[in-house]
């Protein structure tokens, strides 16, 4: 579920807000190279643990294979980006380029 879709009618796209459809599929995609880095340094079970991203094909991880420490640097590091996603699409409708 996308965030346009998580949030509904309750939301009103407007000249004011950047649109939700380009932010859903940013963070998506900065997510999922954010797991495709963990995933090339032996991280694989961190980052199925990632979130905003397509359940289709990701494996569960195994039973305490990651760590809460491991955990949480993660999240912080996929709200950082959300962070910066956001951001971007803001000033992006600022400009008038979305």
């Amino acid at each position: 579920m996308g965030v346009a879709e998580a949030y509904g009618s309750a939301i009103s796209v407007d000249a004011r807000h950047p649109d939700l459809d380009k932010v859903d599929r940013d963070v998506r995609f900065m997510i999922r190279c954010f797991g495709e880095v963990l995933e090339e340094v032996g991280e694989e079970d961190l980052a199925a643990l990632l979130p905003w991203q397509e359940r289709g094909g990701s494996r569960a991880p195994s039973e305490g294979a990651v760590g809460p420490e491991r955990l949480a640097q993660a999240y912080s590091i996929a709200f950082a980006l959300l962070g910066m996603v956001e951001e971007n699409a803001g000033n992006q409708q600022r400009r008038g380029g979305v």
